[in-house]
């Protein structure tokens, strides 16, 4: 899925940094049908525009490896404010949420657990997401067709996956034969159409406190949907390890290890860096040393910073780490919600 820059230019004077290490260089930027084509000082004009860089940096395009700007593509084309911070590229589908495959009956459940796990209003996805596909090529299709500020490369969902194969069982059941089958053949035909992968978490709850259906998942699941992608001679998988629960380490490394059998690069998200705890972040380090030596391909996402949360009533992945009660207060609106909070019995159970 692509944006529709402008294609052919000259960006003169400014000051060039490729991406290698090397240090900057002044120098212009020939590009030709979207491609760079030439980089040196004082590039002789052949018809171009021309954009004076001078004073400014002139980098590759950035590329983010942790977007959910999925459903935004409809809503706000721009997607802002990624590309005014040089990002040119965006991976989504983490974290076991896509919106595909969809059917009729899931649009809904999708729809939801993307809105709280994310905190997006959940009103546009409803008044704003077309819903006109039910595989990744038609949502593909559908955020071509719009135009977008960036090009996205888009995981699947393990989540939705599962939904869309085993219906509500999908929440509380390990998958048969049949539909681990099933999961994987359409694993397979996105990958086929452009898909870079799969997403999965140990994590992520719903609003009502349910565990996301990519956790119900077992071992034969994730052997049978890893050998799609390595069919398919590329792509990757993103994982949410169950960092609230005990050993998360354990079956990320077990993953990973599955995915370097394949040759499949593994990431993970929920990586932060903790001032008041710095031998935290010095343990998944020493993970990924490991598991490269055994030459498995395991990339920690790292934040440099511990993680901020947008607290409101509505939605928040603050209230995962709660106690149960606090999911009921999540999901109630209006009335309901402050007789909750006024409740004892529930004040009991919510703290």
């Amino acid at each position: 899925m692509s944006s529709n820059p402008q294609r052919t230019m000259i960006i003169r004077g400014g000051d060039v940094i490729d991406g290698t290490g090397a240090a900057a260089v002044r120098a212009d930027v020939r590009v030709r049908d979207g491609r760079i084509t030439e980089v040196g000082p004082d590039l002789r004009p052949d018809g171009e525009a021309e954009i004076d860089a001078s004073g400014a940096v002139v980098t590759p395009g950035f590329i983010d490896t942790h977007a959910h700007t999925d459903p935004q593509a409809f809503w706000d084309a721009s997607l802002d404010p990624e590309p005014l911070h040089g990002v040119t590229t965006m991976l989504v589908g983490n974290c076991s949420l896509s919106l595909f495959p969809v059917t009729e009956a899931t649009r809904g459940d999708v729809s939801d657990l993307f809105a709280y796990i994310e905190d997006v209003p959940r009103h546009l996805f409803d008044d704003s997401v077309p819903w006109t596909w039910s595989d990744y090529a038609g949502y593909r299709d559908a955020v071509d067709a719009s135009g977008i500020g960036t090009n996205l490369a888009a995981l699947m969902g393990h989540s939705p996956l599962r939904l869309a194969i085993m219906g509500d069982d999908a929440w509380t059941r390990a998958a048969t034969t049949d539909e681990i089958a099933a999961m994987a053949a359409v694993l397979d035909e996105a990958m086929q159409h452009g898909a870079w992968g799969l997403s999965t978490s140990f994590l992520d709850v719903d609003m009502h406190g349910r565990a996301v259906p990519s956790r119900a998942a077992e071992t034969d699941e994730f052997d049978a949907l890893f050998d799609a992608i390595a069919r398919s001679g590329r792509g990757l998988v993103e994982m949410v390890p169950g960092l609230l629960q005990g050993s998360p380490e354990v079956r990320l490394t077990d993953l990973s290890r599955r995915c370097g059998a394949r040759g499949i690069p593994l990431t993970w998200t929920g990586f932060t860096y903790s001032d008041s705890n710095p031998a935290a972040t010095q343990k998944w380090i020493d993970l990924a040393r490991e598991l490269a030596a055994e030459g498995v391909h395991m990339y920690p996402q790292l934040s440099p910073r511990t993680v901020d949360f947008r607290l409101n009533w509505d939605s928040s992945m603050m209230f995962m780490s709660m106690p149960e009660g606090w999911h009921r207060v999540v999901a109630a609106r209006g009335d309901h919600m402050r007789q909750l909070l006024l409740d004892p019995a529930w004040a009991r159970r919510g703290s």
